[in-house]
């Protein structure tokens, strides 16, 4: 699983870019969740829904946003987020 930590000088964006890239790629049983994620979800995802399929609360999705382990944006009060990026946490 890719972890990725943040420093003060690395830009969310660089962050989100390398993470782009990793999961463009994936390979084997991550490519094949990917997939059936995205068909089942669309491509982006709500808090509530990630929160469901990791088992988790919603409290610890928006921390695994705020702490770059998950990508999405905010989309007026909601965030939503990346659908293929739920692979990664923990």
């Amino acid at each position: 699983k890719m972890k990725i930590k943040m420093n003060r000088f690395i830009e969310r964006e660089d962050v989100y870019d390398c993470m782009v890239d990793e999961l463009e790629n994936a390979k084997g049983d991550d490519k094949r969740v990917i997939d059936e994620l995205v068909e089942c979800y669309g491509l982006f995802m709500t808090v509530r829904e990630v929160a469901y399929t990791l088992r988790k609360s919603e409290k610890t999705i928006y921390r695994y946003y705020e702490d770059n382990m998950l990508l999405g944006f905010k989309y007026g009060k909601k965030i939503l987020i990346y659908t293929p990026s739920v692979i990664c946490p923990d």
